[in-house]
């Protein structure tokens, strides 16, 4: 399930000193071992097949290319490309580690993902926006918080729990205000998610996810092939999701001291993919999800021709919002005419926080609504 995350709190992102990275002789574990990875992993191309539940397509297997991954030798992830439907390519995400604490993510998308690279000639002509990440890790070096920023200071914080084998037992997104989504996960013998759930909070819907796994491994004891089941729940409404089957081609390094060029590595993971960007999206969000992402607000003016005849009641406004917060176009699709100007004039100068999918900002869509009270 793709979420759009709508970042709530404003704050300032503040690297981690010489003094603070070096206070503590703890391991802290790299972004191969929080990814549950075992070995030298070096890329992961993930492929996701999965039968839909319901349509023209019900019980057909559709296999899309999900994402591909690249790690460094010490562990630490490099770069990724992250797919929509396996159709087109959505991002390029290209790490920069200021220390183990805190990294750098710039992304790029449009004729960005097209690049093999993390650095370019003509790097600064693309579409790209960066993010920060602070990372805190817990007494035994597991990761137990992610502070991140986007281009406009806004933080949104994950939150895990772990159980005493370092292994994350849930998971909270959401920012310093509320909590917008919740996972918990119970794990097999051998150490894999046997069932993982999710809640999703919004103003007026609650929906529940629970997926139950299955697991093929490969030599190395990493999971090459996972099936799931799924069933969701939205506001007590229970049934059963599309049945997916998750493979991954993992490329292991040779040795700690494996020098293979790390762009011969990339090209092989990309090996047949047709890099076609995404076109531009448009997202539609509920009322009240869409309203709360609102910076500015300007209440209507009550006309006088309405005040002179009585006129009282709602007046909901659609807008279609840029990805960099300000309205666009706009149109009343409810409530009396005499009101509608009012309300179509103060709307116009609303703005709202950026909203993101898959770190590549979008376009949404939303109503607003005036209550003109007597």
């Amino acid at each position: 399930m793709l979420v759009a995350t709508v970042l709530l709190a404003f704050a300032f992102f503040q690297s981690p000193s010489a003094g603070e990275e070096h206070s503590t002789a703890v391991t802290r574990k790299t972004d191969r071992d929080h990814d549950r990875l075992v070995g030298p992993v070096r890329t992961v191309r993930t492929e996701v097949e999965r039968r839909p539940a319901s349509g023209p397509n019900k019980g057909q297997a559709i296999r899309e290319l999900k994402e591909i991954v690249l790690y460094g030798a010490d562990g630490r992830l490099m770069q990724t490309l992250d797919f929509l439907s396996g159709s087109c390519a959505m991002s390029r995400r290209v790490m920069k580690h200021e220390s183990a604490s805190s990294r750098t993510e710039t992304v790029y998308w449009g004729k960005g993902v097209f690049e093999k690279e993390g650095v370019g000639s003509n790097q600064e002509t693309l579409p790209s926006a960066t993010f920060r990440q602070a990372l805190t890790f817990d007494g035994a070096g597991n990761r137990s918080e992610i502070d991140e920023y986007d281009p406009k200071g806004v933080v949104q914080k994950r939150l895990y729990k772990l159980d005493d084998k370092g292994r994350v037992i849930e998971e909270t997104i959401g920012d310093a205000a509320a909590i917008s989504s919740k996972g918990t996960f119970r794990y097999d013998d051998e150490g894999f998610v046997d069932e993982e759930t999710w809640l999703y909070l919004y103003t007026s819907v609650k929906s529940t996810e629970v997926t139950r796994f299955k697991y093929d491994t490969d030599s190395r004891g990493n999971w090459i092939k996972r099936t799931g089941s799924v069933t969701t729940s939205i506001n007590g409404k229970t049934e059963k999701g599309e049945a997916t089957t998750t493979y991954r081609l993992i490329e292991y390094y040779e040795s700690s001291s494996d020098s293979r060029s790390e762009a011969a590595a990339w090209g092989r993971a990309t090996a047949g993919v047709d890099l076609k960007p995404c076109e531009p999206i448009t997202i539609r969000k509920s009322g009240g999800v869409f309203q709360q992402s609102a910076v500015k607000k300007l209440q209507p003016s009550y006309p006088q021709v309405a005040l002179d005849n009585r006129i009282s009641g709602k007046v909901v406004v659609e807008l279609t919002v840029d990805e960099s917060g300000k309205v666009v176009s706009l149109r009343s699709v409810e409530g009396a005419p005499e009101l509608r100007p009012a309300a179509e004039e103060a709307a116009k100068h609303w703005e709202f926080r950026p909203t993101y999918l898959m770190k590549v900002p979008v376009r949404t869509i939303g109503t607003i609504t005036f209550n003109f009270t007597l």
